[in-house]
Parts: structure tokens; C-alpha cells; sequence
């Protein structure tokens, strides 16, 4: 057996590549929001943390006047959203492998869905989407949306205790919210599930013991994490 394939890279990888996005997102949410990001034409859209490119590939097919980046600091990620890419006609979308805290260039709609930590933290996310003069922005960020135990906040993080603070973070930073969504438990439940039979399919003990592992630590998680998503405008 290949040992590369019985890595936490690995397996992580293969989770990651079982899901539409690797946020709590259903399919109808992931349309909403590509098609929102879309209704402006002939901008700068950079999707920030792209991972595997299915969103940025989509807000593409939908927005064929503007320009559509997505970074990412993972080669295998950029890799794939890049190979996928080169085989459609849009060519008007492109991948590269960026930090995006330190990235700078054009863009009038920012996209980051889940990966405000490529900036440090939200806070920053906020402030750099602003310093960067994007008029437009579509966040997905965690919160929580219950009382974290010793445990969630050891393992998970400090983050937003509610979603009015995560808000309240965005306003403070100069952006205004028009709207205000959170993640469903069926939108968890189906993000943890198809996530986990991703990691199984590398068929190793090693892959199959991780997946159980996240599976028994979603049961501490489930109903205290949160994820909003907010659609944002420069105030």
C-alpha cells in the first residue's frame, strides 16, 4: 500500500473531496449564495480558501463577464480546481496557490466560506476583505451557538460566543449585513456524514479508526457549533 495514502493529510483530503463544499452547506444554499455573488457583472470575484474550487467554478458558469480567482495555500487543492478548470471553456477562471493574508490584488466581491483562520482570525478576515476595497462580500464562519465545553473550546477554538457578536464584528469593520443565515442541523448532519464515508473509502484501519473519531466528536459538538453565513456590502 502506497503510506501517503494513510496520512491525516490523506484522509483529510479524501473528506474533504466527498463534499460540494467543506462547510455545513446544503446544495440549495450553495446555489443561493454562487448565484449572489454572480448578480454583479464584469467584477473581480476571489474566492479566498478555495479548497477544491467547486464554488468558484460555479459562481463562474453563472457570471461569464467577470473575472473569478481562487487561492488556497494547498498545492493538492489548487492542483485539483486547477486540472478541473483547464477542462471547461471558462476562461475566465483561474487557481493559484496564495496566503491570503498577505495576498494582494484586484476584487470587488470576496468569497470565503470557512477558512477565516487564512487570515488568523475573523476579526482579521473583516478588516483585510475591507483594507483589500472589495464592495461586496459572502462569509460562512463559525460561532457558538451554544455554551462550549473545556473541551470544544480546547479543540475548536476560541470564536463568535453568539452570532450577534460575529455580526457585530462585520458592522464594527465597516460592512453592513443585508442578510443573516445560519446552518441547519440537517445541513451538519450531512456535512459530518458525507465527510466521514469520504475518509472510510481509503479502505485502511487508520482512515476508518479517524472517521469514527470525528464521528464520536461531532456527537460533543453538534448543536453547540454554529455557522452563520452573511452577505455583506461596504458601508
Amino acid at each position: 500500500m502506497d503510506e501517503s495514502l494513510d496520512s491525516v493529510d490523506a484522509w483529510m483530503n479524501a473528506g474533504g473531496a466527498a463534499l460540494l463544499a467543506n462547510v455545513p452547506m446544503s446544495p440549495n444554499r450553495f446555489e443561493d449564495l454562487a448565484t449572489h455573488v454572480a448578480e454583479s457583472t464584469n467584477v473581480a470575484v476571489v474566492d479566498f480558501g478555495c479548497g477544491r474550487g467547486a464554488f468558484a467554478h460555479r459562481v463562474a458558469e453563472l457570471a461569464p463577464s467577470s473575472s473569478v480567482l481562487g487561492i488556497d495555500v494547498s498545492d493538492t487543492a489548487v492542483s485539483h480546481a486547477s486540472a478541473v478548470a483547464d477542462n471547461t471553456d471558462l476562461a475566465h477562471l483561474k487557481f493559484e496557490i496564495a496566503d491570503a493574508s498577505v495576498w494582494t490584488g484586484p476584487v470587488d466581491t470576496a468569497v470565503c466560506l470557512g477558512s477565516s483562520h487564512a487570515f488568523g482570525a475573523t476579526a482579521a478576515m473583516f478588516d483585510r476583505l475591507y483594507e483589500l476595497g472589495a464592495s461586496r462580500a459572502v462569509i460562512g464562519d463559525g460561532f457558538w451557538q451554544g455554551e462550549p465545553d473545556a473541551w470544544c473550546l480546547e479543540n475548536l477554538g476560541e470564536m463568535a460566543r453568539s452570532v450577534s457578536e460575529l455580526t457585530d464584528s462585520a458592522t464594527a469593520r465597516g460592512w453592513v449585513v443585508d442578510e443573516l443565515d445560519v446552518s441547519t442541523l440537517d445541513e451538519w448532519d450531512a456535512f459530518e456524514r458525507h465527510w466521514g464515508e469520504g475518509v472510510r473509502t481509503v479502505g485502511t484501519p487508520g482512515a476508518i479508526a479517524f472517521a469514527q473519531q470525528r464521528a464520536e466528536e461531532y456527537d460533543r459538538y453538534r448543536g453547540v457549533l454554529g455557522f452563520a453565513w452573511l452577505k455583506l456590502r461596504r458601508a
